[in-house]
Parts: C-alpha cells; structure tokens; sequence
C-alpha cells in the first residue's frame, strides 16, 4: 500500500507561515532545545557547591577582582587511622556564591600557611604551612595571580614552619612574617620560632633572628597608624601585642591598656570602614562557647556586642571585603567540640550568616590543638 501524496497547498515551504503544521514542529524543537537549556542551568544551580568544613585555612580578600581567595585548611584527626587530610582546593567567593577554581598548577596541600596580597603586584603570596598528615612543615612560596598557581625559586627563605604570622606592608613594599612552629612528626616536639623575615617579591631576608617569645602570632597591616601590628600569646597563653618598627628592626610592645583576654588561634583583620583592628575567636581553657569580638582603635579595645554570634572556633579564615565593606569569616573547628564548619559569615557590626542552600558536610570530630594541647 502507497501512503497518499500530501495534497500541495501552493504555498512555498521555504516561507511557510506559522500556522502549518512543519513551522508547528520547527517551534516544538526551539521550546524542546530551550527547556533543555533552561533544565541543565537549574540542574547546575542545584549542584553548586561551597567548601567542605575546614580549619586553619587562609583567605584573601582581591580587591583587583574584587573577589575572595580561599586557599588549603586542614580535616581535624581520623579517630580510625589518626590522621588528618589537608586541602589543597581554591576557591572563588565573588560576593554571591562560591566557585571552585582549577588552576594549572598547584601548590602542595597544606594547613596554617601564611596568605597575605601584595598590592604592588597584585598578587596573593603563600608560605609554608604543614602538609603530609599534618606530618610535614614546608618553606616554600607560591603566588596566585589570573588563576594559576605559581611557585617562586627564591634565593634564600625562611626555614620551615607551621601558624606563623604574615602582612604586607605596602608603604615600603614587604612581606613582613614573624614566628610560628616546627613541629615532630609525631607531634611530641615543638620548636617555637620567633624570628622575624621580610620578603621583596623575589626573596627573603631575615631581619630579627629570635624576639619576642610570642606564638599564635596574628599580623596586620594597621593603615590608621601606618604599622604592622602584631598580637599573639606566651607559653601561658597571656595575650601580647606589639607594632613592628623596620627602622630600628624591633617590635615594640603595647603596653598599659587592656588587651583581649584569649586570642590564642583566633583571627584578625584590618577594617578600613571604621579604621580598627576586629578580633574575634580565640581558644583557650575554661572559656566560653560565645566568641570574643573586640575593635581595636589605636588607643584601646572596644569589646563589640553583637546580636548574633558565630560561636567561639579556631583556626577560621577571615579577610575584609572592602567592595561590600564587611569582614568575611569561614570555617573553623569549634572550641568545645564539633565539626569544622563551612559556614561563611559577614561581619558589619554584627555577624551575618551569607545564605548558602548547597552546604557541604563538615568533616570528622574534633581533635587537640597541637602546640599548646588545648581543646
């Protein structure tokens, strides 16, 4: 049987108009391509995601980009196998979501580095950290610049170390980093280091071979008063704070006033919108699970009630963002126990937590802070 010839309509099928039936199904396939398209955006919305629950990670605000950079952290100790695993992702924070970026190269999966912008370069530099299962101290240096990774072979560098203390001092272009640790394999030794470095954008120079006896340094660079300023604690866990003269190469104390009374693996940023240091964390025995949040104006610290708070963690990253004017805060292990956190808060006067749908699990229990042995 032969199907019957299509009776001609006499209109030219190149400028059929819309009502036929073959103009009818050219328009079904543009609505099927264009559901389609509409389905694959909303399936990769759906399976955004942020970075997994860390600490003792490290972020820096871009202001080139206007973007944040979340480099490394760390997974607390395996209850099975001892171990912890470090991270060696990088991730992109543009004010809305996170993105995470895969560049070219990569630097060596660590916790506690040092992270800090050069604005001369435009360019984000990293030091040292502990990689390894948290078995191994680096001394390399990395820089992060149009989305890759690249490692500098620098002429001299500091020895290797974890938690030591970095900002950039843009008035006479250095790095300044200050301290940190060395630590056993077997995490039964730690070598304390307090020895100041400076760092040109192409080496390192050792300005102050040991002083002050401070660990945990936290540094910053205090535009207000034009100084790199430093706070961190003593073998009792006392808090210190000094401001760092590169003239006479010493660091001058601040004495006479109030200071924070546990700022032991808590964080610290400069806020240009007000002209003030911002601590907040801190972990030490005996305190509290609300966070400490305290500004300091160049005289003395304003201890700062907020409505809403983070809850006391260690090892968070922080960074101020200054295209939205508040201060970023990720991740952290809490204190009195509980997971690192993955949770990204913005701090205005208060703390905010930044909506996120697609959270990702933290990851494993807690464990001990290894170079004072608190919880």
């Amino acid at each position: 049987f032969r199907p019957r010839r299509a009776v001609s309509s006499g209109i030219n099928r190149r400028t059929r108009p819309v009502g036929t039936q073959a103009n009818m199904s050219d328009l079904s396939s543009r609505r099927a391509l264009l559901l389609t398209l509409v389905l694959l955006l909303l399936a990769t919305a759906a399976s955004a995601i942020t970075p997994s629950g860390r600490f003792d990670a490290r972020m820096v605000y871009d202001p080139s980009t206007s973007h944040t950079i979340l480099f490394g952290g760390s997974t607390v100790n395996d209850p099975a196998t001892k171990t912890s695993y470090e991270f060696s992702d990088t991730w992109d924070w543009n004010g809305v979501f996170w993105t995470q970026l895969f560049p070219l190269h990569v630097p060596t999966a660590r916790y506690g580095h040092v992270m800090v912008y050069d604005s001369a370069r435009q360019r984000m530099v990293i030091f040292g950290g502990r990689t390894g299962g948290g078995k191994t101290d680096l001394n390399d240096t990395w820089v992060f610049k149009g989305g890759d990774w690249t490692q500098l072979d620098t002429p001299n560098a500091p020895p290797a170390r974890v938690l030591a203390g970095g900002a950039y001092d843009p008035l006479r272009d250095r790095i300044v980093m200050f301290g940190g640790a060395t630590i056993s394999a077997d995490l039964k030794t730690v070598t304390p280091l307090h020895d100041t470095w400076e760092f040109d954008g192409t080496t390192w120079t050792q300005v102050i071979a040991d002083g002050p006896a401070v660990d945990k340094p936290m540094l910053v660079w205090d535009a207000a008063r034009a100084a790199v300023m430093m706070v961190g604690v003593d073998t009792n866990i006392a808090t210190h704070q000094y401001y760092y003269d590169p003239t006479a190469r010493k660091w001058n104390e601040v004495t006479g006033t109030r200071l924070p009374s546990c700022v032991n693996e808590g964080a610290l940023v400069y806020q240009p919108s007000n002209g003030t240091v911002f601590f907040t964390g801190g972990s030490c025995n005996g305190v509290s699970p609300i966070e400490d949040n305290e500004e300091w104006d160049g005289n003395q610290w304003n201890p700062i009630a907020v409505k809403i708070n983070v809850g006391r963690v260690y090892g968070q990253a922080m960074t101020f963002d200054v295209n939205h004017q508040q201060v970023l805060l990720f991740g952290g292990n809490p204190v009195l126990g509980g997971l690192p956190g993955n949770l990204l808060w913005a701090y205005n006067g208060d703390w905010t937590p930044i909506s996120d749908l697609n959270l990702t699990p933290a990851l494993l229990p807690p464990a001990t802070e290894p170079l004072h042995g608190l919880l």
